[in-house]
């Protein structure tokens, strides 16, 4: 970034899946992005959250611990990392045509993030899923491993 240029000033980066992107299954529409077969949406820029490894039912993302995510309280916000790693698992599961996002988002916190700490390892996993409703977890750990 230039110094005394802020991110809504900067030019819009990225593009719009091509018409055939759909039409792919949910695993493969998440390996085209991992892998940059397909450049990222602009919020994956913006938050720093990328996929690191996509497998059926389970993928992996990385956020650096950085100022930008830093709350009023102190604490990194986790939501985007959270979120992103949620739904990129459930997507794994859906079919052609298909887009599965979470419902409910519950977090349980065992320690405080904080800013500075290096990358956050979001691994995300679907227990359970059927046609109608999946049911995934996500564990997210700091550089050195803890939760």
């Amino acid at each position: 970034m230039v110094r005394g240029m802020r991110v809504l000033d900067e030019p819009r980066r990225g593009q719009l899946p091509p018409p055939w992107f759909p039409a792919l299954s949910g695993l493969e529409r998440m390996r085209a992005w991992s892998t940059q077969v397909l450049p990222a949406p602009p919020v994956t820029r913006l938050l720093g959250v990328r996929p690191t490894h996509v497998g059926p039912g389970q993928v992996a993302c990385v956020m650096r611990a950085g100022e930008m995510m830093v709350a009023p309280n102190g604490q990194l916000q986790l939501w985007p990392l959270l979120s992103d790693a949620l739904c990129m698992a459930l997507a794994t599961t859906a079919g052609p045509g298909y887009w599965a996002k979470p419902l409910v988002l519950y977090a349980n916190y065992f320690r405080t993030a904080r800013a500075g700490t290096g990358n956050l390892l979001a691994k995300a996993r679907v227990l359970n899923s059927s046609s109608l409703f999946a049911y995934a977890e996500v564990v997210v750990e700091d550089n050195e491993g803890r939760q």
